[in-house]
């Protein structure tokens, strides 16, 4: 969330989604996309060098492809056929929360758009304009206020491959909440080190908006804790599973007219009853319903 990603002035009468198992950008197989299930390091640093990933990568378990982008601010897992990430990996300590304010400028990915303009491929990049009158909010994965330490660390934030579709009330009402209290965990000394990872979970048949980029139905988030110094296994803190859906229940796509009304309205419509929970403990689930959820393995010493 990041108090930020308010949409643009949405209309409800205006089709968002298309229900298909094919992204309508990918009409023609594209080589850049590699084989189903193929995780390639597109851009920076080695992952075993990379603290982001404290405890190693994850791996893909389903027929996702998985562009992998390790930069030193988090690891992205980027899915050319949903446009949007599998996972992303970020170590986070009080260091990195600063002050230096939001840049929120969101923009393309420049080492995605290097390596599709290389491959030759003809995979659209995920611009800010895609979600423009969809009635979804830009949600961060990494949120922008777990990255204010420098100007440098705050950008990549808001790069497109770091967004998903979410609609108002798990972003604004639900998702929030916990991106509060990490941060707060971290500044009342209950830890010293947590290491997240979140991402987006979808249906067997694939939804998407307009510019198609697909829709989840829902969002994880794991977040674990570490002495670093006494390199500890890292314990479980919170694992959560949340529905992508407006405050009466229903998904993203299965009630246009209530997601652009909730988006104008920060996630609840004054009057009207809130049939679905806003604390984010009330959404918790499993290491194992998340892998299975999000086609996802963690390293084994998470388990």
């Amino acid at each position: 969330f990041d108090d930020d990603e308010v949409p643009d002035a949405p209309t409800p009468s205006q089709p968002n989604e298309q229900s298909s198992n094919d992204s309508p950008n990918q009409s023609q197989p594209d080589p850049a996309a590699g084989s189903q299930g193929e995780s390639v390091l597109i851009a920076g640093q080695a992952l075993d060098a990379n603290p982001n990933l404290p405890f190693g990568p994850l791996t893909m378990t389903g027929d996702e492809a998985s562009w992998i982008i390790s930069r030193d601010q988090y690891v992205i897992s980027w899915n050319p056929k949903t446009r949007n990430p599998n996972w992303v990996s970020w170590k986070l300590s009080l260091s990195d929360l600063g002050s230096i304010g939001r840049q929120d400028n969101f923009t393309i990915d420049p080492d995605l758009k290097t390596y599709i303009t290389q491959k030759k491929s003809n995979i659209k990049i995920v611009t800010s304009n895609d979600y423009t009158g969809s009635c979804f909010d830009r949600g961060h994965m990494v949120a922008s206020s777990d990255r204010q330490a420098s100007q440098d660390d705050n950008i990549p934030t808001f790069h497109m491959t770091n967004i998903v579709p979410q609609t108002a009330f798990n972003n604004q009402r639900i998702w929030k909440g916990l991106e509060d209290e990490a941060r707060k965990w971290l500044e009342e000394g209950t830890h010293q080190n947590l290491w997240l990872i979140s991402g987006p979970v979808y249906e067997k048949t694939l939804h998407f908006i307009d510019s198609g980029v697909a829709i989840p139905a829902a969002m994880f988030k794991l977040i674990y804790s570490w002495d670093e110094n006494a390199q500890d296994k890292p314990f479980l803190v919170k694992a959560i599973l949340v529905p992508n859906m407006a405050s009466n229940g229903k998904l993203a796509y299965e009630d246009k007219v209530r997601l652009c009304a909730e988006s104008k309205s920060g996630g609840q419509i004054k009057g009207q009853p809130i049939l679905k929970s806003m604390k984010y403990d009330d959404y918790q689930a499993t290491i194992l319903q998340i892998e299975a959820a999000a086609h996802i393995k963690l390293p084994a010493v998470a388990h």
